[in-house]
């Protein structure tokens, strides 16, 4: 057979690259075995949860709840607490949980658990406030024969509806009335076309759902859901967000329909704020060696025991020169040479982990801001800038919940809050950023929101690099040039969902609300914080207009399920094909096996989820591999019934069954793409 060679090449590396691929599921499904191990040992005591009892029905389902909720946390933070160790060796590469966790094939909430959720962005609202509004009666008119229009056409985008509707209602009709607004003047003028109007609807839209989409991407990242899967269906409109093991629905539909708010803020800088961080410390440190335990009373605080002991992996990121992840704070503390901080020297190879914790409790999970100034002999000093500190991910909570504690926050300013980067700056070591937020006296507002905001865009300074260009309406100008003149030299952070997307130091007064921000960004970067500064320029709300919310115990009984129905499907082909065709089902059976090693194979290379209308997908794949082999072999025999060899029938009957064979998966493959285009979650899949 000509190229047998190649093809045998081919088929084997397939084979072991499927084999590396499903590697990872059995790597993660080891590790997080041992978590749940840890976590039912660390809060059970080794008591079986069927022990616990009461006279009161409800309590004994209130207590059994709580003490699964307390296993699942104590699970999750262990695996937090290595998902960057590394878990799989294979010599020539080294995978952490986290890479093992994102290369391997996901199941779906129908087999896990969870909620899916889809939600609609009101582009309607949008087109709404572009118009201020508007009360013309035309306008509204025409806007409610686009819904109308839209209802009976639902893959149809509202905006090229809504031009539809006003060529019918007002053909003569000129739309740069209604939309040359104050706000909109840049790029709407009494004298523009419908064309451009229609162009400037459209490119506003599709930047509100952009944002919108963002928007929910980061606040779902924030939710602690392990691998959530978020689309974006932009031609109608809809978003959908599937969020595994979630066990509070409340709360998702609260977190996801939540209006953006984008705020400016003062901020204190580093060099000030780091002695009330020390305070702070000393504070934390003399009340936990006066209550002399690691758990804090009537607190909840309680100093996560994990079952593998990790390095330090906290870099100090600022400054002319990073700490290596090997280097701890007590060594930068340390440097007597230093002269800089009051702060009793640490010989962090003479004490243990433990004992550094106690000395320093706030600073074993907040690394105060230091960078090593290589032009005064490699000391230490504070950077200047808003950031206070750095964290782990999986202490940010930690260092909030010690910042809530009122006499750690006696130590700190009356008008300061604190605010975490919104992306690690290290994503590899998941670290982030802790900013000190200077709020006014008197209020919570922030003393400028993004409703001021008029237009933000990515652009080329005249040096060639990236910037970000911010406008804002004579009300926002005017607290702007307020705010940068107080601020010259200082930092303005610029906040949305409680989260800092970018702190740009203040150069000059700015009179006119019209900015430049710069800091070496690359293009993604400078288009994703313009998006940000739109956030809350117009109302796009997201409303959900679907959900499902699947329990793990359905999840369980889907798994059992779908697992026996591949069993005995497969087992059930491999025996007919055997029976029915002895040594050619033999082939063919051997053929099917490597047929469905291939299919999961490969699903798990492409990062795809596992969902059980997935399962039912691969047995009706089976079934049409075995029935285009029954065509194959029934060919066959009619060749051989006509009194031709062996060679030639096989050749014969592979040559005249294969346009059943192609007929049968082209069809398949139309109504797959249909139902790609068309479909959502669970039919999307």
């Amino acid at each position: 057979m000509r190229g047998k060679g190649l093809i045998t090449f081919f088929s084997i590396a397939l084979i072991l690259i499927c084999i590396y691929q499903l590697s990872f599921n059995f790597v993660t499904s080891k590790v997080e075995k041992r978590a749940a191990q840890f976590a039912e040992a660390s809060v059970l005591a080794g008591k079986p949860l069927e022990n616990i009892q009461s006279k009161d029905a409800t309590i004994a389902t209130e207590k059994k709840d709580s003490i699964l909720m307390e296993i699942r946390k104590k699970r999750q933070a262990y695996l937090d607490s290595i998902s960057n160790q590394t878990v799989f060796n294979l010599g020539i590469a080294k995978f952490t949980y986290q890479d093992c966790k994102d290369q391997q094939l996901n199941l779906g909430l129908d087999l896990q658990g969870g909620m899916n959720v889809v939600l609609q962005v009101s582009i309607e609202d949008l087109i709404k406030a572009l118009a201020e509004n508007s009360s013309d009666p035309t306008f509204i008119k025409a806007l409610n024969l686009a819904k109308e229009k839209q209802q009976a056409n639902p893959q149809a985008d509202l905006v090229t509806m809504f031009q539809q509707a006003w060529n019918e209602v007002a053909p003569n009709g000129k739309l740069a009335s209604i939309f040359a607004t104050r706000n909109n003047q840049d790029k709407i003028k009494f004298n523009s076309t419908n064309e451009e109007v229609i162009n400037f609807i459209h490119s506003e839209a599709n930047g509100a759902f952009d944002r919108t989409f963002n928007i929910l991407r980061s606040r779902i990242d924030k939710f602690g859901v392990t691998q959530p899967n978020i689309t974006a269906q932009q031609s109608t409109g809809r978003i959908v967000v599937e969020l595994p093991g979630v066990d509070n629905p409340a709360r998702v539909r609260k977190l996801l329909q939540a209006s953006a708010v984008l705020e400016f803020w003062e901020t204190y800088d580093n060099g000030v704020f780091y002695s009330y961080l020390d305070a702070a410390n000393t504070a934390l440190k003399n009340h936990l060696n006066l209550s002399d335990t690691t758990s804090i009373s009537g607190d909840t605080i309680n100093p996560l025991a994990t079952a593998t002991k990790t390095e330090n992996t906290n870099p100090l990121l600022n400054g002319d020169e990073a700490l290596s992840a090997g280097d701890s704070l007590s060594t930068a503390l340390s440097s007597s040479d230093t002269g800089l901080l009051n702060t009793d020297s640490l010989d962090a190879s003479a004490k243990s982990e433990e004992e550094l914790q106690k000395e320093n409790p706030l600073f074993s999970v907040l690394n105060p801001n230091f960078y090593r100034d290589s032009e005064d002999g490699d000391k230490y000093k504070l950077a200047p800038g808003p950031v206070i500190g750095y964290a782990l991910g999986k202490d940010t909570a930690k260092v909030n919940n010690y910042f809530a504690m009122n006499f750690v926050r006696a130590n700190f300013p009356k008008d300061v809050k604190f605010a975490w980067s919104a992306k690690p700056t290290d994503v590899k070591a998941n670290v982030y950023q802790l900013y000190a937020i200077k709020m006014q006296v008197g209020t919570n507002k922030a003393p400028l929101e993004g409703d001021k905001v008029i237009s933000a865009r990515q652009d080329v300074d005249q040096n060639g690099g990236q910037e970000v260009s911010m406008a804002m309406n004579n009300e926002g100008g005017k607290i702007w040039k307020v705010m940068t003149s107080k601020n010259i030299n200082k930092h303005i952070a610029i906040v949305l969902d409680n989260y800092v997307y970018s702190a740009p130091r203040v150069n000059s007064e700015i009179p006119n609300g019209r900015s430049s921000i710069t800091g070496g960004f690359s293009t993604d970067e400078a288009k994703d914080l313009a998006n940000i500064l739109q956030a809350g320029k117009l109302p796009a709300p997201a409303s959900i207009i679907a959900e499902d919310i699947v329990g793990p115990s359905l999840g369980k009984e889907s798994i059992t399920a779908g697992i026996r129905s591949i069993v005995i499907a497969f087992i059930a082909i491999l025996a007919f094909m055997v029976l029915y065709y002895n040594t050619s089902g033999w082939i063919s059976d051997i053929a099917l096996f490597f047929n469905l090693f291939f299919i999961i194979g490969v699903l798990a290379s492409l990062g795809a989820t596992l969902t059980l209308a997935g399962i039912a997908g691969i047995v009706l794949t089976m079934g049409m591999a075995v029935d285009a082999n029954v065509l194959i072999h029934e060919r066959i025999k009619e060749e051989l019934a006509k009194g031709k060899n062996l060679a030639k029938a096989v050749a014969e009957g592979h040559v005249k069954s294969y346009s059943a064979v192609f007929d049968t998966h082209l069809t398949t493959l139309i109504t797959g793409l249909i139902l790609a285009y068309f479909g959502l979650g669970p039919v999307l899949g």
